[in-house]
């Protein structure tokens, strides 16, 4: 999934440490046993364009932030 998303010319930016190009893949390459199944990625264009995309997805789920909320 990373290696089509960094290919595809929508994408600005892919975030995933198994590939190469990322700044801490030799680091994560020593340290895991596989690189995760979690990958970020920024579209080109507009908030609206992401949004239809996003809603169209059916294998990758949208998700507005990882951290834990304490109440």
């Amino acid at each position: 999934m990373a290696d089509f998303l960094s290919n595809d010319r929508r994408v600005s930016h892919v975030y995933y440490p198994g590939l190469p190009s990322h700044p801490d893949h030799e680091i994560a390459k020593r340290q895991m046993s596989g690189f995760g199944g979690m990958v970020c990625f920024d579209l080109d264009g507009s908030y609206d364009r992401a949004a239809k995309l996003y809603d169209r997805l059916q294998t990758i789920k949208r998700a507005a932030s990882l951290a834990v909320s304490r109440a």
